[in-house]
């Protein structure tokens, strides 16, 4: 739901909403956050590696003495 945009509270609270209470989720709400707050950092540092190793190639193939 996060990457569809929608906001963490809202998606908790379809998803309390469809099992009938927060007490039948098997999380919290804090638990949620955390975990998208999770998922972000993880996209955050595989695109700025992604981002380092593409800047370097492109570095080798200009510059000889780069390598």
């Amino acid at each position: 739901m996060s990457e569809a945009g929608i906001r963490t509270i809202d998606a908790f609270t379809y998803l309390s909403d469809e099992v009938s209470g927060v007490g039948n989720l098997g999380f919290t709400k804090h638990d949620a956050y955390n975990y998208i707050q999770k998922e972000r950092i993880v996209k955050i540092e595989t695109r700025d590696t992604n981002s380092l190793i593409r800047l370097f190639k492109e570095r080798a193939i200009d510059d000889n003495m780069f390598a």
